[in-house]
């Protein structure tokens, strides 16, 4: 095909995404001036473009829809939902021409005499002689606005950039065994060369994620008049970019989730309406970067998804018993719409029911390395997440090693490491229910031992030494991977397996290491899914603590003999500096002048030991800085101060006190890191300076 002509193709379908947007705005803001001109200088664009390519059929279909559009502008037609219809079947018309032109590079014989009369009956203010009609898919959005150039050059491009990469690493390798200065300069070199040519190369496959979003308006649109619903869409984050490779997969799933939302989730007008909803439904798309993924969020305020129709389902077609469905809780029986064949629809129709719609959202997301996850308030709506990795090219990896094997580990998936040393390992490392867990900070993280999943020990072999471990998430949930060592972090280049590798689910491709070695990729999603941490609730859920308790900061400060206490925060108005010698005294009290007024002071260090009540004596005068000046801590609206030794931290803490007070001014003692410490009772305090 000739590039003009692709060109021209290639243009006019981005005229006609843009136009449709406008369309759909115009209908709820006719008086869009803008918009409407926007429209115009599309059509008019692709109609002077026919007559240079000699395409008289879409010269004329593009004439009338010129026509209306300028009855339009010059106010003699007004906006209607009935011009919307007309246009936009005018734009699917032109759509199939298109097609046409692209497959055979003539236009054959498009059927368009139908719309060019109801177009001409629009443009003299009759009705259209063709009924409304809801097309129900959304064609893929097209490429690049600026540049265009052919994918199968980048494709070269990023490969070419891959084995570069690959090189880089073999060099980086080789130069640091040999501790050879010039080489490693130069590899250093070759490092900062090979970044920056491995960024341009990828920046120019990355596209907006609103590009996969440019039919929702329009798909939203025909589909509500299909139901008979009301919905407004919002899109924010459209900017959000990502490999086109990634974008184009995900095309489908995302119409698949909107055409849910709204067959399945907004309801019609009434019903929202007499369970105290606006009238209109609501559908948001959200995108944005978390790391190194790029986050989707699709949701609505419908009528969500009820846990105790989709067991019912579950069990009717026979993807699980009834016991296995009771026992399931309502988030994993809201996951179960996943699954092949599911469907709670009670007839298949163009839009639904036939079971394959989240199934091919979940194979399609996950197949380009991403998850997909949904949460549901029956009544109040569902949010699906979809998180995807930025490219599939080239990923920052960590290489680890188990079972004698070299294996690669994405790190967008990666939290944090963790060593746990031997005289650790029977306090942190436990078995609840015969499922290996880990205690980290307060939470018991499910356990997996890499060379177990991968069949090169036995499962329950036993452990002993110190365990490295590397905490993943996914979906929102976390598992620890228990590997032999942590070998390295390096970029990778993700080659795809061949037979008869390609069927193992658990890998997601292989790489060369910089000695030229080959290790196999691990898919973590896979894994986790083939070791059921993504299934339904791990047996030892109900033994976790209760969620996270409301935590109050207070200041950690030194006690006697090695001793802490605690102050909370909010009682301190103010932290102050004094020199020791402002300290006076008056009777058996000491004091300070702070701010016009007599400030009582009381001592950390002699309220946790037994106060004395006779007057202290002068203090030696210290030339060094440190012993100079005190800090003291003023309690209340001036009330007392509090003379600290030496402030240690400050912490947040859920305030639960372990065993009450023994002494004046402590209300009781708490656990800080592992240690007691007493809390200070600043109530007593106060009334204590009071009577001082």
């Amino acid at each position: 095909m000739d590039d003009l002509l692709r060109e021209f193709l290639a243009e006019s379908h981005e005229h006609l995404d843009q136009m449709e947007t406008d369309l759909v705005t115009l209908e709820t803001d006719p008086g869009d001036e803008e918009a409407l001109a926007r429209v115009f200088r599309a059509v008019h664009t692709i109609k002077g473009t026919c007559g240079f390519f000699a395409m008289p059929k879409l010269e004329a279909l593009a004439h009338a829809g010129e026509n209306v559009l300028t009855k339009l502008l010059g106010g003699d037609l007004a906006f209607s939902r009935r011009v919307a219809d007309v246009l936009l079947r005018f734009a699917d018309a032109v759509r199939s021409v298109l097609a046409t032109i692209e497959k055979t590079g003539k236009e054959g014989d498009p059927r368009t005499s139908a719309v060019v009369g109801d177009l001409e009956r629009v443009a003299a203010g009759e009705a259209p002689a063709t009924p409304p009609e809801a097309p129900l898919s959304a064609p893929a959005a097209r490429g690049p606005r600026t540049v265009r150039l052919d994918v199968a050059v980048l494709d070269r491009l990023m490969s070419g950039v891959g084995e570069l990469v690959l090189s880089k690493n073999q060099i980086v390798e080789a130069a640091t065994r040999r501790r050879d200065t010039a080489l490693g300069l130069a590899a250093q070199h070759l490092s900062r060369i090979t970044g920056a040519f491995q960024e341009s190369v990828m920046r120019a496959r990355m596209e907006p994620v609103g590009r996969a979003w440019a039919k929702v308006p329009r798909l939203v649109r025909d589909l509500s008049a299909l139901f008979g619903k009301q919905v407004r869409v919002t899109m924010k984050g459209g900017e959000t970019e990502l490999d086109r490779t990634i974008l184009e997969a995900i095309a489908d799933p995302l119409t698949h989730l909107v055409r849910n939302s709204l067959d399945h989730g907004i309801e019609r007008p009434d019903t929202r309406r007499a369970t105290g909803k606006p009238a209109t439904g609501r559908l948001a798309l959200s995108a944005y970067q978390e790391g190194g993924h790029v986050v989707i969020e699709i949701r609505d305020d419908g009528a969500g998804i009820d846990p105790l129709r989709i067991r019912e389902a579950a069990v009717l077609k026979g993807l699980k018993t009834r016991d296995e469905a009771i026992a399931l809780s309502d988030a994993d029986a809201q996951r179960l719409v996943f699954l092949p064949g599911f469907s709670t629809a009670s007839e298949v129709t163009a839009v639904s029911g036939r079971g394959v719609g989240m199934d091919v959202v979940r194979t399609n997301v996950e197949g380009v390395g991403g998850t997909v996850d949904l949460s549901s308030r029956p009544g109040h709506g569902t949010t699906v997440r979809i998180m995807l990795p930025l490219t599939l090219a080239i990923l920052p990896a960590l290489v680890v090693s188990a079972g004698g094997q070299r294996l690669v580990i994405p790190q967008s998936y990666l939290r944090e490491l963790v060593l746990v040393q031997e005289r650790e390992r029977a306090a942190r490392i436990a078995r609840v229910q015969d499922a290996p867990v880990l205690r980290l900070r307060g939470r018991l993280l499910p356990l997996l031992h890499l060379d177990e999943e991968l069949g090169l020990v036995a499962r329950g072999a036993p452990r002993s030494g110190s365990a490295s471990i590397v905490v993943l998430d996914l979906e929102e949930r976390r598992f620890g991977l228990v590997v032999d060592r942590i070998l390295d972090t390096q970029e990778t280049v993700v080659k795809p397996l061949g037979p008869p590798l390609d069927h193992i689910p658990i890998y997601a491709g292989a790489t060369i290491l910089g000695d030229g070695a080959i290790a196999l990729i691990l898919d973590v999603p896979a894994l986790a899914a083939a070791a059921g941490i993504l299934g339904d609730s791990p047996p030892w859920e109900e033994e976790l603590p209760p969620p996270d308790e409301p935590k109050e900061r207070f200041l950690l400060v030194q006690a006697p003999d090695d001793g802490r206490a605690i102050v909370p925060i909010g009682a301190i108005a103010r932290l102050e500096e004094f020199p020791v010698r402002a300290i006076e005294h008056a009777g058996d009290a000491e004091v300070l002048q702070y701010r016009g007024k007599i400030l009582p002071v009381l001592r950390v260090s002699e309220l946790l030991q037994e106060r004395r009540r006779k007057r202290r004596k002068p203090e030696v005068q210290d030339t060094t800085e440190e012993r100079r000046k005190v800090q003291v801590a003023v309690l209340g609206d001036g009330g007392v101060g509090l003379v600290i030794d030496r402030i240690l931290d400050i912490v947040d803490l859920v305030p639960r006190v372990e065993s009450p007070g023994s002494r004046m001014g402590v209300k009781g003692t708490m656990i800080v890191d592992g240690r007691v410490a007493e809390l200070l009772d600043v109530e007593q305090l106060l009334k204590m300076a009071d009577g001082a």
